[in-house]
């Protein structure tokens, strides 16, 4: 008995899926409990549907009994076990299916021969136990996916539309700062609003890069890039942001290391990263280092601050999305840098780890093959 539930549980416990949850429960019946199976599951106020059924391969014809439907009925509404059966031939039960205090369906139980026992009745109600709180859960997952899938749908539709005319405005404010008959005041001002623009258009791409992420939406168009021109072109777009954030920049570099990625991919990982450094530098200096792992099929980019740092207990925590190093940016990030950085590198065959610890700074450190495999990505020509 003991072994019986330990094995219900250890095999329902993980499950999330509705699908593979009613397989499970077919499985364990037939092989340790009842010659057949069959699994009710109500939604909402609309009658019981069949979920499921199954029997053993060594009996035929096992049917419910024809008093079935108004015993389930009762069961359903009572919440209450239903033993009528024992006796008869074949015999049954029927036991609800519980998740909290809702009764979710009915698990019927058959017998091919008179009559069950004690021990078959405990271990079809750890069964029920086990199988009401799985499929439950499953059914949360199930609304939270939708859920989710409706906010990024809502975000990226956002984003979306957000996109053209903060464009437009970017080009417009370009546009200002190139007229020679401006006084040095107001091209300061427009200056100011010019950075300001860029950091919103740059926020806005994060965000529909984030929503088509989670979609599974971008592929990678791989071509030769050098690693350490798109670091450096990354610090030449910041460096008034750099300057703004009182983060002196420098750079290590063996010279060019060029590998077989997606470019513009490879430098939003970068941009993130110098993002982030920014963000929680606190005006300190950030240094970033490239490299190449012997034998030389990796390279290496590392990106260190010297801000407040990361307690251990957070560093797994930073790559989830919607996830922040400290709450005292919250109003100014949205979460998602690290998070698209690790999707990015993921998608590369690459790995991304942070080291740090409170107020010592931090250090994230990239690793990417030379040559980037992804099940999603578009070649513009012979991979090397």
């Amino acid at each position: 008995m003991i072994a019986h539930a330990r094995t219900v549980a250890r095999t329902l416990g993980p499950l999330l899926i509705e699908e593979d949850i009613l397989a499970a429960i077919g499985h364990l019946s037939i092989d340790h409990l009842a010659d057949g199976c069959w699994v009710h599951l109500v939604e909402g106020a609309g009658d019981p549907r069949v979920a499921g059924a199954w029997q053993g391969d060594d009996v035929s014809d096992l049917h419910l009994p024809g008093d079935h439907p108004a015993r389930l009925a009762a069961v359903l509404r009572t919440r209450m076990l239903d033993l009528a059966g024992n006796g008869e031939s074949p015999s049954s039960m029927i036991v609800p299916l519980h998740f909290g205090e809702l009764v979710i369906g009915g698990m019927t139980l058959v017998f091919a021969g008179s009559s069950w026992g004690p021990t078959e009745r405990r271990m079809a109600i750890d069964l029920a136990t086990q199988a009401g709180a799985a499929l439950g859960r499953s059914r949360i997952y199930r609304f939270l996916k939708k859920a989710l899938a409706s906010r990024d749908e809502s975000f990226a539709a956002a984003t979306h539309e957000l996109g053209n005319p903060l464009n437009a405005l970017r080009l417009q404010i370009t546009a200002l700062t190139r007229s020679p008959t401006l006084e040095p005041a107001v091209m300061a001002r427009i200056a100011g609003m010019e950075r300001l623009v860029r950091q919103l258009v740059n926020l806005n791409r994060r965000m529909l890069d984030s929503s088509r992420l989670a979609a599974g939406q971008v592929q990678l168009r791989l071509e030769d890039v050098d690693l350490t021109a798109v670091v450096e072109e990354v610090l030449a777009n910041n460096a008034d942001q750099l300057a703004w954030s009182n983060c002196p920049v420098s750079l290590s570099s063996p010279g060019p290391v060029v590998g077989r990625w997606d470019s513009m991919r490879l430098e939003q990982i970068v941009s993130n990263l110098v993002s982030n450094a920014m963000k929680y530098g606190h005006g300190g200096a950030i240094s970033v280092s490239i490299s190449v792992v012997p034998p030389g099929d990796r390279v290496r980019l590392a990106v260190h601050d010297n801000g407040i740092g990361i307690a251990s207990y957070d560093q797994d925590r930073i790559f989830e999305r919607f996830e922040r190093a400290s709450p005292t940016h919250a109003g100014s990030s949205l979460g998602i840098g690290l998070w698209i950085v690790r999707q990015l590198v993921e998608a590369f065959g690459g790995t991304v780890h942070v080291e740090s610890s409170p107020g010592a700074g931090a250090t994230f450190t990239v690793e990417l093959p030379r040559t980037a495999k992804s099940a999603g990505s578009e070649s513009g020509g012979t991979t090397a």
